[in-house]
């Protein structure tokens, strides 16, 4: 995750959410959720300047899509010239694109 700051002066940068691996307290964080679903991560930064300074908030959201498991199916034998039909299953997750590979397809 990356800030973008406009006008003054960043002295501290502060991030929260699960999962932060690296940076909490740097421009650049780094984390790793595992969860699916949604998480929202903030970012606080302000001046260094204690009571008498300036400091701003801001949240991103990051959504966790579930994995999609493939199952190819059909395992079975058929003669020299034979055709088979390949057909899948899919569990979990969301498909945009299938691609088959192997010899003869």
């Amino acid at each position: 995750m990356n800030e973008t700051i406009s006008g003054g002066s960043v002295v501290n940068y502060a991030w929260a959410g699960s999962s932060i691996l690296t940076g909490a307290s740097s421009a650049t964080a780094t984390a790793d959720p595992t969860t699916v679903g949604t998480t929202v991560y903030t970012l606080t930064v302000n001046d260094g300047l204690g009571g008498s300074g300036c400091s701003s908030q801001s949240m991103t959201t990051v959504t966790i899509n579930a994995t999609p498991t493939a199952i190819a199916g059909n395992n079975g034998y058929i003669c020299n010239g034979g055709t088979v039909t390949l057909n899948e299953t899919i569990t979990g997750g969301s498909v945009v694109d299938y691609t088959w590979t192997g010899s003869s397809i």
